[in-house]
């Protein structure tokens, strides 16, 4: 469980969403009765079905009870493979901290505003220092740093895997087709129309095409749970890879079925006849 320290402002600036009660408020100083925000999941936790608005917390160092007003979104801290930590947040003057971290929003750029910043902290306190200035996106890439690492890896590898892939079924859909170049000659002989040995070819392969991808795909649909873990906020059965991939090789097994189809079509019926 995390236990953080806030103030005023501190959800709507970080776009954490209020769920239900209130906000903190300045008027929540040291005198006034004791309140505590929670998160989503630690009131779905304590209690279940219920109203978490009123209910009180007694931290064990303290033996003061805490009254919850304020119910706002879950958010994750440095670990983003991880479930959204319980977490719950009091007013900064009912319990103040040895450190502390302050969040600004701006509009503009917000790597010129550090500085800026550092000087105003100086400008009140000379021994107070502002260090580990970073822009939210920054904080985001540094927890996202080794997964990303290992997911250019895995997606160079991808990509290697799928060239070779596409390779080799251009190859054996051309080469199947090209072997009933006799065939196609006969079929010609007896009368039959270019366009319909194109549709007959072309139909045959895409079949097989669409067998393949349909097997392909469930086997990937079981494999890719292994890296589920590596991802944050995508599926591992994202229905858009799979829906571009599926194209991908429909349009080569097309392309590969219709080419040499087309250049049978071409041959006089009598040489496609000597070529069996």
């Amino acid at each position: 469980m995390q236990w953080n320290g806030a103030v005023p402002g501190y959800f709507r600036t970080l776009g954490v969403p209020m769920l239900a009660g209130r906000d903190l408020t300045w008027a929540d100083d040291e005198k006034a009765p004791k309140v505590v925000i929670v998160n989503e999941s630690l009131a779905r936790h304590f209690w279940p079905g219920e109203n978490p608005l009123g209910k009180h917390i007694t931290f064990t160092r303290l033996q003061v009870p805490f009254e919850v007003v304020g119910v706002v979104g879950d958010t994750r801290s440095g670990n983003l493979e991880a479930a959204p930590p319980m977490a719950l947040y009091s007013s900064y003057p009912q319990w103040t901290w040895s450190r502390i971290s302050v969040t600004v929003r701006t509009a503009g750029n917000p790597a010129a505003l550090g500085k800026r910043l550092a000087a105003q902290v100086a400008a009140v306190d000379k021994d107070l220092a502002a260090v580990n200035i970073q822009t939210m996106e920054e904080v985001v890439s540094g927890a996202m740093l080794q997964r990303k690492e290992t997911m250019y890896l895995i997606a160079g590898f991808a990509g290697l895997a799928l060239v070779l892939a596409v390779i080799g079924l251009y190859g054996v859909m051309s080469f199947s087709v090209a072997q009933r170049t006799a065939e196609i000659g006969i079929r010609q002989a007896i009368g039959a129309q270019r366009g319909d040995i194109l549709r007959m070819v072309m139909g045959q392969s895409l079949r097989l095409s669409v067998a393949g991808i349909a097997m392909g795909a469930a086997g990937a649909a079981i494999l890719t749970r292994l890296i589920a873990r590596m991802l944050f906020r995508v599926s591992a059965t994202d229905p858009a890879t799979f829906a571009t991939i599926a194209a991908v090789f429909l349009a080569v097994g097309a392309a590969a079925s219709y080419v040499p189809a087309w250049r049978a079509t071409r041959i006089d019926p009598l040489e496609a006849l000597r070529a069996r």
